[in-house]
């Protein structure tokens, strides 16, 4: 089964590879023709990571949802320096509120 998202793949400086989503929502579910794999807008912050990995194969496999249909790739060089710093610190900090909102869950456990 494939469903179209967005996601990119990106090796750090330390040579390993990430994979990330970007969060989507629906638009125009109201209507009758609505397309669930292609009726979505794009935000500019992740809805899932995955970190750490030796391969950039390793790192699209950690995925286990529907197949996207491809996404970006970016290998680490000196030209995409830049991004691939701004790509950590987004996937750093979307896994860091990930374990704060865990934390908080277990908090407010029975």
């Amino acid at each position: 089964m494939s469903l179209n998202r967005e996601n990119i793949c990106w090796q750090s400086k330390d040579g390993k590879w990430s994979l990330a989503f970007y969060e989507c929502w629906p638009v125009n579910d109201d209507d009758d023709d609505h397309d669930p794999e292609w009726d979505v807008e794009y935000g500019d912050q992740f809805e899932w990571v995955s970190t750490g990995h030796a391969t950039e194969e390793a790192a699209q496999n950690s995925w286990h949802g529907a197949n996207p249909g491809g996404g970006s790739v970016i290998e680490w060089s000196d030209s995409c320096t830049k991004v691939c710093e701004q790509l950590d610190a987004k996937a750093q900090s979307f896994l860091a509120n990930q374990m704060a909102q865990a934390k908080l869950s277990r908090n407010r456990g029975w």
